[in-house]
């Protein structure tokens, strides 16, 4: 719940909101898709601190952020200026990382003793499960009541959501309720002394080794890739498709979201992580190649089945930090492993948002930066591979 809502209305089901607010605005895009540059650039902060601030208290945090991050939609909608939509993204920068993707393979790791990539794989795909419902919801809800009443919904669905689940369901962890992990049972109690303990070497030299300079690197990528879900609505409509066919491919690259995410995960846990990540990235340049194709020659389905893979690399936007850290790192420092490759991938969004952007207001075209998106995969699989290889071989020396 605090996936589908607390990052897939900021960072994907936002998107829908761009074209009514250039028009509204009468701007460029750039002008407002630079909202996604400054929210991915307030998360790497955000991410560097988030497994700091979630260890003191997961619950307030979830509170306090989803509230501040609502409220911030709300005051957009209220007092509309294009100044207030960079202010939206920074405030939904700071607190969404603390909310869900950083929160999240922490609390999974922490209640789940085995299959920890299934597990996380599930709940990232939330993501797109509601991105899949929300996206429409919002497009009718500004074709019939203006962007900025459906602005002031989203801002309430945040804030009544995470508040509910960080008041009612979400535990920092089952030792706290009684409980050991589930499959903890199964696992030698030396095993588990292991897994709990957390030297403070190790916390604080794992990000000099070369092995976490590559996995920034991959996170970086990762991010890149992740923008492609906040800007798809705009490339859809600004290659000549209408508002309808641009929501429903969203809709359905959010599908593909959903099923890569599960995949993935499940991949994850039974062929390892250099597996599930090359899995990803090729589907990604087959994904691209069609939509490429799509726009080229004006096809809705080549589009929609192009967009549906695309989530099957886009993915990696979320579940790279996971999947990395799961096998690259020790244990012990697996939570802080996590926020500071999150830090990464936000930042790779923060990086790549403008090329898109500005690739369009300078060409009148997106296609130069899909041809990217096509070559990029290849080259990320072989870091992403170098750097698992690395960080295992330093475990084995240790």
């Amino acid at each position: 719940m605090l996936l589908g809502f607390s990052v897939s209305i900021p960072m994907l089901s936002i998107s829908v909101f761009i074209s009514p607010m250039v028009s509204f605005f009468n701007c460029s895009v750039t002008e407002i898709s630079i909202y996604f540059t400054f929210a991915a650039s307030a998360a790497v902060l955000s991410s560097l601190f988030g497994a700091r601030i979630l260890k003191r208290s997961m619950r307030a945090t979830v509170i306090v952020a989803s509230t501040v991050m609502g409220l911030g939609y709300i005051a957009l909608a209220s007092f509309p200026a294009v100044p207030m939509v960079w202010v939206a993204g920074v405030i939904a920068g700071l607190c969404f990382p603390l909310c869900t993707t950083v929160l999240a393979p922490i609390a999974i790791n922490n209640w789940f003793a085995q299959r920890q990539g299934t597990y996380v794989g599930i709940v990232f795909a939330m993501i797109g499960v509601f991105g899949m419902i929300l996206s429409p919801i919002f497009t009718a809800l500004i074709a019939s009541l203006g962007w900025q009443a459906a602005m002031i919904i989203a801002g309430v669905l945040v804030i009544a959501i995470s508040v509910f689940v960080a008041l009612f369901l979400l535990r920092e962890d089952p030792e706290s309720q009684g409980l050991l992990p589930m499959g903890a049972e199964e696992i030698a109690h030396e095993e588990k002394e292991v897994f709990t303990a957390a030297p403070a070497q190790a916390k604080s030299s794992f990000v000099r080794s070369p092995a976490f300079v590559l996995c920034a690197v991959v996170g970086l990528i990762g991010g890149f890739f992740g923008d492609f879900n906040s800007q798809l609505n705009t490339v859809v409509q600004k290659s000549g498709f209408d508002a309808v066919t641009a929501g429903f491919a969203l809709s359905c690259a959010s599908a593909g979201l959903m099923v890569g995410k599960i995949l993935m995960g499940w991949v994850k846990d039974r062929k390892g992580s250099t597996f599930a990540i090359a899995m990803g990235c090729i589907f990604g340049v087959v994904a691209f190649a069609t939509v490429v194709a799509g726009v080229l020659f004006t096809s809705t389905p080549l589009l929609y089945v192009g967009c549906f893979l695309t989530g099957f690399c886009t993915c990696l936007g979320t579940l790279t930090p996971a999947l990395m850290a799961s096998e690259t790192f020790e244990p012990q420092v697996y939570a802080n492993a996590v926020a500071y490759i999150t830090a990464f991938c936000n930042l790779g969004m923060a990086i790549g948002i403008p090329f898109y952007t500005l690739t369009f207001d300078l060409t009148g075209s997106f296609m130069p930066i899909l041809f990217v998106c096509i070559i990029v995969p290849v080259i990320t699989i072989f870091i992403a591979a170098t750097a698992i290889r690395l960080g295992k071989a330093a475990q084995a020396a240790a």
